[in-house]
C-alpha cells in the first residue's frame, strides 16, 4: 500500500513538474491501489508461527504471503498478548482450585468424626 502512495506521489511531482517547464505534460499512468489481502486467523497464526521459528528472514516470509512486514508484526503482536491473556487466565484458574481443593482437604480431615 505504501509503495502505491509513494507511486501517486512521484506522479504527482513529475507532472508538476513537466507542467511548470511550459511543457504539456505525457500522460502519466498511475497504478490504482491494491486491494488489502483478506487473511484468515488460522492463516495469520500459521504465518506468525512460521515467522517465530525463522523458518526464513522475515521479509522473504512476508513477501511469499503477499503480506506487508508492519501487518506481520502487528499479528505476531496481538497473537503473543491474547497468549499471555489465556496463560494468565489458567495460571489464576489453577491457583484458585488449588486453594479450594485445600480448604476442602482441611475440613475433611479436621472435622470430628
Amino acid at each position: 500500500m505504501l509503495k502505491d502512495v509513494v507511486l501517486v506521489g512521484a506522479a504527482m511531482v513529475l507532472a508538476s513538474t513537466v507542467r511548470s517547464r511550459g511543457r504539456t505534460p505525457a500522460p502519466v499512468a498511475v497504478a490504482a491501489p491494491a486491494t488489502p489481502r483478506v487473511v484468515g486467523t488460522r492463516e495469520k497464526l500459521a504465518i506468525v508461527l512460521a515467522g517465530l521459528r525463522e523458518e526464513c528472514p522475515l521479509g522473504e516470509l512476508c513477501d511469499s504471503h503477499g503480506i506487508a512486514v508492519a501487518d506481520y508484526q502487528q499479528w505476531r503482536t496481538e497473537i503473543l498478548h491474547a497468549a499471555a491473556a489465556i496463560d494468565s487466565a489458567r495460571s489464576a484458574r489453577s491457583a484458585r482450585s488449588a486453594r479450594s481443593g485445600r480448604s476442602t482437604q482441611q475440613e475433611l480431615t479436621s472435622s470430628p468424626v
